[in-house]
Parts: C-alpha cells; structure tokens; sequence
C-alpha cells in the first residue's frame, strides 16, 4: 500500500500539463489547454486541462480526474504501476508501507531537502557578513534585489563551516550524500565549498537540489556544482527555471544560455524568461523539460567555433523531441561577447533585436550542412542532402516542419521534382515487412499480382479513403506509435489533419514530390490505386488492421511478462489484464 501522503505530495508536485501534453496535443485557451478528447473520437476539442487545479475533463463524454486516473485510463495502467511512472517523472521513489525500504527512502528525501534549505540559508547569511563577496557581486553589476530573489550566497573559507548550523556534522551521513560535505575517512571530514558565491539550484517544483559556486579568487575550477545525487542531476536540472517559470509561460518564449551569471545578468535588465544548463552541454532530459514549460526556445551561444558546436549539438537533440507546434531558434553573438556582456554594454533593446534576428532550426540545419560540402558540385550536393536526410529521419513527431525542411534542401541543392523518385523502391521505406506480415498479405492480397508488404498496403488503403482520418483517434495513432514501421502511415494522417486535406488531389497539391511521404505517394500512383477498388468497406478494413497491430503488439508485451517470470504481483495483474483486451480483439474480430 502507497502512503496517502505521498499520492497528495505527488500529485501537488507533478506538472499535469506534462503528463496529459506527452498524449494529447493541447493548445492554451484562456486559463486552460484544450485538445481532441482521447478518450472517445471528436473532431472539435472538448477536453481541458487546468494546470493549477492539477485536474482534466471533457465536455464531451465527461471523462475527469487527475494525473493518476489519466494514466490508468489512457495506458491501462493499475493504480500503483500509475503512482510509480509519476514518480519517477520527478526523481521519487514510491514508499510502500509493507516495505521498509521504500519507506525510508521516501523519509530520506525529506530529510535530504531540509539540508540543502537550511545550507542554502546559511550561505545566504554569510554573503550578508562577507565585504569580499559583497564587492566582487557589486563588480559584476549584481544588485540587492537581485542577490535576494535568486537567493545568492557565500561559502566561507572554514573547512568545517557547516558544522555551525548542523550539530551531527561529524556522524550526519545525509550531508555526504547530498554532496555538501566530503568524507576522506571516519575522522575527516570537510565542506565541499569553500570561499565561493553559492547559487541555489531548484528544481521545477521549487525545491533546493543542488549548488553551483563560482570562486571570486584566481583558482581552478572556476566553477565547481554538487556532485550527481539521489535528489540533484545536472542532466536534468536547469538554472533559473524556477524563477522565471511565470515569465516564461506569460511570454510563450524560453532563453537558453551557458552561465549563471548570464541568467541573473539579463534577468536583471528586464529579459527575465532565461535558464541556463548547469556547466555542461544541454542534454535531452533538460530539452524536454524546456518544451514542457514552453513551445518556443531560443539557444544563446557564442559565435566562436565552440558556439556553433554547442548549437549543432542542442539542434540534433531538439529533432527527436519537437513538434510542429514547437519553435527552436538559435542566437550567435559576435565573438568575445556573452550574454552577460553584451546586455551590460549594449542594453536590453539591443539584446531584444539579437533575438529577432536569431535563426530558425531549419536554417541551421541546412546552411550548417552545406557549410561542409562542395554544393557547386555534384558529389558535395549528393553528400550534402544524404546528411540532411539523416537527421531528418529523427524526426518523428513534426511532419509538417520535416516536409517544409526538405523542400527548402531539395531546392538549394538543385534538385528536381522527379530527380528522387526512382529510390522510392530502393530505399526500404516503405517495404519493411512486420513480422506477422504473411498473415497480414493473406488478408490483403486476394486476387492480385504481387503483395507488398502491410505498412504499403495499409498506407494505400489510407491514402484511397482519406476520410478515413475523421475517424482515427489518439488511441489509434497511439498503436501506430508503437511501432516504426507505421511512421509513414501516422505522417500521413496528421497531413491530412493539419491541411485539412480530406481527398487524394487536395494532398498531391501540398506535398512535396521528393520528401519520404511524396515519393511514397508516387508510388501509389504508379501502382494505379489498386484498392481503391477492392476494399468494398474501407472502415472496417482498416478497423481491423489497426486490431490486428494491437494484438501483435500485446501478444508480445505478454511474451516478455512471461519471459521475467510473472514473480512480482503488479506483472500478474497487468498480464491478466492484457489477457482480457486479447480475448475482447478477438470477440470482435477474426483473429
């Protein structure tokens, strides 16, 4: 049994926004976000989601609850297998009463968060008493009311300094573990930090994980941050999110840069929606939690060869993650200049106008690409567009933005609208075969010439009856997800949702001729919509498909429960539970 007092404590601390956005595409209206319902199919979004309340419903079959009950009733998870996804969302571990050690890790976590508060209100009080501290922040341009709101401190230069505040500094475990004090044996012991300005870091719920320190002094490292914990990953924290969370959702825009200072710096002269990764490159987990707080990213770097590495980086890490509502743009200022000293020399507006003119990601991409070839020649634009192609390939959840991409390559590079088409059946696409493909065929392949792998067939099946798409919901597209064969066939049907494109001329008109889904399209043409004609139901046949896809895919979720032996409690309840979905597919279907 899971403490009440945890669920509360979760579900308090967890971002429903987060939870629901990785399911539902949700836009902002008003107070709320709105989206299609996943939960019954619609075509006008009735299903809201109120961040403050932390709660979901719907209009339209009046579904409702919180991050928990969502995750049960759109993944079929049980209650407890619910609580620990959330969990482990945020970096908890779920407490079990009937297990000891879960409970005192729940404890420990407590514990391990009132040290670094109380640590980082000691710091905060040294700066206070500190002339040194004071002044080299007084150089730096930092004001009172800037030191005070993102809580600065000051480590003094006593090896044994904390043990003022905690009593049990000799025997207190809980401080090595979070990284405020260092063991060298039994008997010695010291702090961490020493004669450096602190910054707290928080995480998303505002709870302090962790310290970055900078010496004032001319020593290495410049820069020193709490060592990877139990409650603190660089990977994963951010800089200055917490502080400028309301800023950053009023704006619609979230500032990227490499230093502490950099953050405060600008924060304080008005550009007050900036975080910064924490000393190291950006890093997948820091990507997603920026799209969750914002559709709109700007990376700051410098112009210097490091810089432009540093973006390429960040750019080939956002591919994977965005959406066609997302917008990642990139910021190079000129040699010798952070954030910091340029807003200082030059002022906000003129730090405003560098952000008008930074770069789109499609911008980067290609020009970062042909920058490295001989695109006057023929091998460096074969070369060229094989390297823009591999990165296009990541990305999964933007078809319109990959679409737009390859066209704008396609164009420069001096391609023609037919120079691709013959690779459409070298390319293994659209050929892959799904392993229970040679029941599939059989299905689909009475009475004609040759048979084509399922993803074409199913591809052309939606393609002859595009008003197929008013009838698919998340819960589909969700099964096509979870496989990659089916890409192309989910890159189509959020085509024809985001155009609006519901007839076979409508999508030749806006695809482009060269792109994976044009030249996949030209081969359906070629083949001369061979069945169009030979599916007398169109719905039904795809309604089965999509079973036999969901079957398929539980059939193997039961095989690797089996494989791990059915030992735990929570494995029997979800193989039982996957046993009656296969006997309800098969009540309603031919399997």
């Amino acid at each position: 049994m899971i403490p009440k007092s945890f669920i509360q404590d979760l579900l308090t601390r967890v971002d429903i926004l987060d939870v629901i956005s990785k399911y539902v595409q949700l836009r902002k209206a008003g107070s709320n976000f709105v989206g299609l319902c996943p939960f019954h199919n619609e075509r006008t979004p009735s299903f809201t989601v109120n961040r403050v309340k932390k709660t979901y419903h719907c209009f339209g079959c009046g579904v409702h609850g919180d991050s928990i009950s969502f995750l049960m009733s759109h993944l079929g998870l049980s209650f407890t297998d619910s609580v620990k996804s959330l969990a482990s969302q945020i970096g908890l571990v779920v407490p079990m009463l009937d297990n000891n050690n879960f409970q005192d890790e729940y404890k420990r976590e407590k514990i391990y968060l009132d040290l670094m508060i109380r640590a980082q209100s000691y710091y905060s009080d040294l700066l206070n008493i500190s002339s040194a501290a004071i002044s080299y922040l007084k150089k730096r341009g930092i004001s009172n009311d800037f030191i005070r709101f993102f809580n600065l401190g000051w480590s003094d230069n006593g090896y044994k300094s904390l043990s003022n505040i905690f009593a049990d500094y000799y025997n207190n475990s809980y401080l090595i573990d979070v990284g405020l004090v260092i063991k060298k044996s039994d008997e010695n012991r010291y702090d961490r930090f020493r004669e450096r300005i602190m910054f707290p870091i928080r995480n998303q719920y505002g709870a302090v994980v962790g310290f970055g320190a900078r010496t004032i002094a001319n020593i290495q490292p410049k820069y020193l941050n709490s060592p990877e914990t139990v409650i603190f990953s660089k990977g994963r924290e951010l800089y200055g999110l917490w502080e400028s969370r309301t800023n950053i959702k009023s704006k619609g825009v979230v500032i990227v840069v490499e230093g502490y200072m950099d953050v405060i710096s600008l924060t304080q002269h008005g550009i007050n929606n900036v975080v910064a990764a924490l000393g190291t490159s950006i890093t997948k987990d820091q990507i997603r939690k920026l799209l969750s707080v914002s559709e709109k990213i700007v990376f700051s770097f410098d112009g210097d060869i490091a810089g432009k590495n540093a973006a390429w980086k960040a750019l080939l890490l956002c591919i994977s993650e965005i959406k066609d509502s997302n917008e990642i743009r990139f910021l190079f200022l000129k040699d010798g200049y952070d954030p910091d000293l340029y807003i200082k020399e030059n002022g906000k507006d003129a730090f405003e106008d560098c952000l008008k003119k930074s770069i789109p990601l499609s911008k980067l991409l290609i020009d970062s690409s042909v920058s490295k070839y001989s695109i006057n020649e023929a091998e460096g634009r074969a070369a060229c567009w094989t390297e823009i192609s591999k990165v296009l390939k990541h990305m999964q959840n933007c078809p319109m933005l990959r679409i737009q991409i390859e066209k704008e390559a396609l164009q420069l590079l001096n391609f023609s609208k037919n120079d691709l088409r013959y690779l459409t059946d070298n390319r293994g696409l659209y050929t892959k075969k799904l392993s229970y493909s040679d029941n599939v065929n059989n299905k689909y392949t009475r009475d004609t010439k040759f048979k084509p792998s399922f993803t074409k067939k199913l591809f052309y099946l939606l393609l002859s009856n595009l008003d197929l798409v008013d009838h698919i919901g998340d819960q589909q597209l969700e099964i096509l997800d979870k496989n990659p064969d089916l890409k192309i066939i989910r890159d189509l049907i959020l085509l024809a949702e985001n155009t609006n494109s519901k007839d076979f001329e409508s999508i030749k008109e806006i695809i482009t001729p060269n792109s994976e889904l044009g030249m996949a399209i030209n081969s359906f043409i070629k083949e001369d919509q061979i069945y169009k004609n030979k599916l007398p139901d169109p719905l039904k046949e795809w309604e089965d498909s999509l079973l036999l896809i969901e079957y398929q895919s539980i059939k193997d979720d039961m095989k690797l429960l089996v494989e791990k032996g059915l030992s735990e409690k929570e494995d029997v309840e979800k193989y039982k539970d996957l046993s009656k979905r296969i006997i309800s597919i098969k009540a309603i279907s031919n399997l």
